[in-house]
């Protein structure tokens, strides 16, 4: 029976496990890393989950309203028709009667929807994206942020950037 081959490894990676974790952390801390970043950034991790909690509930909101009007178009775009009534007219008949009247205008707009499909660049060789149950071309970005929320406060403060 031939020997069995070992796995192939970086020579820069370390084989004692803890040393391989740090090593792990390192190299994800580089690829957030950010080059240029401006002085007044915010790296209040506490703040951010805050907001980042509360966009991605406005988002889910906006988007619940939404989908019912939407249609898709191709893979990564969507059309979205809205019905408005932008101009009323005023008729009176006799002194006691008068007429409000309007008619439905129609109005379509295409979004492109790849954001809410492709993982951004920078994360998508680190994460893998998990999809809606629902909309299974969408990316479930509330798993991904609960994803994010088990990293390492330090990396973690630079994921949030990305």
């Amino acid at each position: 029976m031939p020997p069995k081959k070992k796995a192939k490894k970086s020579p820069t990676e370390p084989e004692d496990p803890l040393e391989y974790i740090n090593y792990v952390r390192e190299k994800a801390e580089k690829s957030f890393a950010k080059k240029g970043r401006k002085s007044n950034t915010n790296y209040d991790i506490e703040q951010n989950v805050r907001e980042i909690r509360a966009l991605l509930k406005i988002n889910t909101e906006i988007f619940d309203r939404c989908k019912s009007s939407g249609r898709i178009i191709k893979k990564q775009s969507t059309s979205f028709t809205r019905y408005g009534y932008e101009v009323v007219k005023v008729r009176q008949s006799t002194p006691e009667k008068i007429q409000f009247i309007t008619e439905p205008e129609k109005t379509q707009k295409t979004f492109d929807m790849t954001p809410l499909s492709v993982l951004p660049t920078g994360l998508d060789d680190v994460f893998v994206a998990k999809y809606q149950n629902e909309y299974p071309t969408f990316i479930d970005y509330n798993k991904m942020f609960e994803s994010f929320l088990m990293l390492q406060d330090d990396i973690l403060g630079n994921a949030l950037y990305c």
